[in-house]
């Protein structure tokens, strides 16, 4: 990408933060919308939201709901961790969204969902800040890298003439 480091930065830590998030399905227009305003690249929020993957989302989910369920007062009458079954929980989502059955979301989602959304925000400023920073720091130099390796090369270009 050639955008500036904070562009392309301020996308990927977008788009990582997101991935963070319950919002399963729209996390890439989230992860875009968030670069939009930050003015951050939209490639780079795209790329960033495949933090959430097959392999990283039953570990998201589990940290986002245990630290959900500790913020959250009075315990907001949440299921037992031991009972938990996300993939049933989000496809019966799944299944009540394709079937325009909407009535049956709230009773079935936000014992788990909530707990999950409050608990991935505090991981999601926490990941844009060090993701921002680490990834910024790495394109500087990179860029930095490369222009001296460019200007390496016309130096000895114009010596050789």
């Amino acid at each position: 990408m050639s955008d500036t480091p904070h562009k392309v930065a301020a996308g990927l830590a977008s788009g990582m933060a997101v991935a963070l998030t319950p919002l399963i399905g729209i996390q890439f227009v989230v992860a875009a919308l968030l670069a939009l305003a930050i003015r951050g690249n939209v490639l780079a929020s795209a790329i960033g939201s495949f933090v959430a993957n097959p392999w990283t989302l039953p570990a998201i989910w589990e940290i986002t709901y245990h630290i959900g369920a500790w913020i959250l007062p009075g315990g907001y009458g949440l299921p037992s961790p031991d009972t938990l079954d996300y993939l049933k929980t989000f496809g019966a989502v799944a299944a009540a969204a394709l079937t325009f059955q909407f009535d049956l979301l709230p009773g079935r989602v936000r014992p788990i969902w909530m707990p999950m959304m409050v608990g991935s925000l505090p991981l999601a400023v926490i990941c844009w800040i060090f993701s921002y920073w680490l990834t910024r720091w790495f394109i500087e130099r990179y860029q930095a890298r490369r222009r001296r390796r460019r200007q390496n090369r016309a130096n000895a270009r114009t010596a050789s003439d």
